[in-house]
């Protein structure tokens, strides 16, 4: 075995990231940020509301009760 000298000083990386996954982390990073965006601004207030709608809250006396369980069942019952 021969061992140049430039070979010997090549530098060689301490991990290799194939283009595939490189590609792939760059689609990540690029999409994260976008949807962070869609759950904050989307979802969020949605599952904020229907949290909200489980309760019965007084803005004049500041006091919540959560709702009767025949209130919110009779929600999602079909209608006659």
């Amino acid at each position: 075995m021969t061992l140049s000298l430039t070979s010997a000083l090549k530098p060689t990386p301490a991990f290799s990231v194939s283009y595939l996954e490189r590609r792939r982390l760059f689609f990540i990073l690029m999409t994260l940020p976008a949807v962070i965006y869609v759950l904050v601004i989307g979802v969020w207030p949605l599952a904020q509301g229907i949290w909200f709608s489980l309760y019965e809250y007084n803005l004049l006396s500041r006091r919540g009760r959560i709702s009767s369980a025949s209130a919110i069942i009779s929600i999602f019952s079909p209608t006659r």
